[in-house]
């Protein structure tokens, strides 16, 4: 029965998908980078009444950040030159999820080289005091 469930164990481990980058909450925004511009009813609707970020630095051109001044929630906001990509904010208890749909130029390259195929998702999950990024990638070859 032990052998069993270390069998599973190990399987349900090395079956999920692993994060393609780890990024850690940093001291400073880094130089250059635009701080993200949150839409005044969005911020009214999670709640967030003193808007501040905290950078956990970029995943090729995306800028991945920790929107604080929400009283009961977490918020991610993922944004490129400043502009909002995605926002997601949820209960403190439970990880926070943005999905971004490879659609543009500014998307980064693959983990393994080349681009990101078009379609695919770029996930962004903040957890604890880190975002790790996912990707689900589609294969355009059929098409």
């Amino acid at each position: 029965m032990a052998v069993v469930a270390v069998v599973t164990l190990a399987y349900e481990r090395f079956s999920r998908p692993q994060p393609v980058a780890h990024l850690e909450a940093l001291r400073n925004v880094p130089r250059g980078t635009d701080l993200p511009v949150v839409e005044p009813q969005d911020l009214q609707r999670w709640e967030v009444t003193d808007p501040g970020f905290i950078s956990h630095g970029e995943y090729g051109a995306i800028d991945a950040w920790e929107m604080t001044g929400a009283a009961r929630r977490r918020c991610l906001v993922v944004s490129v030159g400043g502009e909002v990509v995605g926002v997601g904010c949820t209960a403190p208890t439970i990880d926070t999820v943005v999905d971004v749909l490879s659609v543009n130029s500014w998307m980064p390259e693959a983990p393994e080289g080349g681009r990101i195929p078009s379609q695919s998702t770029v996930r962004f999950v903040l957890h604890d005091d880190a975002i790790d990024v996912y990707l689900g990638l589609i294969d355009n070859t059929a098409d």
